[in-house]
């Protein structure tokens, strides 16, 4: 079976509008898909997406091959934990504008979505732990962000977001005493 796709095998295919990647155990080489302008959201196979993914139950470096053009990404059902510096893997942070987390996701890791240009974000009820600079540098995202009582732990992740408006923090009251 195929084991590793080499550098820019795909290059500059300005047309390509879908991927399929069901094979999760390639190696990828460098800009396998450099330049290919018709693919530009990202999630798992039926998903409808332009490129679409075998189920998989962690992203590192390397799972995936780079993808310049990609607008959205929507992380499967089956990942409970997004890793730190997951966008800058494999997607272009600097286009990402949509992020769609599935619930049952239990953690955000450090600097996950740093510098990308999110409009918005739903943080998904089932997450307990968001970690330092996890959503850093998204001057983009505006409106309200929620938080729900499920959070234990949340560091600095929302420095440098200029254009939140609202931040909602659905913790329970204490009780009266």
């Amino acid at each position: 079976s195929l084991q590793y796709v080499g550098e820019k095998a795909f290059d500059r295919n300005y047309e390509l509008e879908k991927v399929i990647l069901e094979c999760p155990d390639i190696t990828w080489g460098e800009d396998v898909f450099n330049w290919c302008r018709g693919l530009t959201t990202m999630g798992p196979i039926g998903s409808g997406c332009n490129v679409e993914y075998a189920p998989v139950e962690t992203i590192q470096e390397g799972t995936f091959p780079t993808f310049d053009y990609v607008t959205k990404f929507i992380v499967g059902d089956e990942i409970k934990r997004i890793p730190s510096y997951m966008c800058s893997h494999f997607l272009d942070s600097s286009i990402l504008e949509e992020v769609v987390l599935p619930e049952g996701l239990l953690s955000i890791g450090e600097s996950a979505f740093f510098g990308c240009s999110l409009k918005n974000i739903q943080i998904p009820e089932s997450v307990e732990e968001i970690h330092n600079f996890a959503f850093q540098a998204c001057y983009s995202i505006s409106g309200p962000v929620h938080i729900s009582s499920n959070i234990k732990k949340m560091g600095y992740a929302f420095t440098d977001c200029g254009n939140i408006t609202e931040f909602v923090c659905d913790f329970p009251k204490r009780p009266e005493d």
